[in-house]
């Protein structure tokens, strides 16, 4: 029998993408992408406009991660940089 393992949490995995680990931003992502995306096509009512501000979301996040606060909430610095997108957009 192996041991558990603890999931890797989303702010080891920021603190990793500030320290320059792609694959860790990319889990991000993973994890991410696709909850991004239903809250931004529900709030944009446009599935392309969904797609390229979900996009638009990730980029903002990679070029700020200096920015995140390792103390705080990776999804709620998340989802508000697509909120500000979202209202950007519109």
């Amino acid at each position: 029998m192996q041991p558990e393992t603890q999931p890797v949490l989303d702010e080891e995995l920021a603190c990793g993408a500030q320290a320059g680990s792609l694959p860790d931003f990319e889990e991000l992502v993973h994890r991410y992408e696709g909850r991004i995306f239903r809250f931004l096509a529900n709030s944009l009512r446009n599935l392309s406009d969904a797609q390229e501000v979900t996009q638009e979301t990730f980029v903002t996040a990679y070029l700020n991660l200096g920015k995140f606060d390792l103390q705080r909430s990776f999804a709620t610095w998340l989802f508000t940089i697509a909120r500000r997108k979202c209202i950007d957009r519109h």
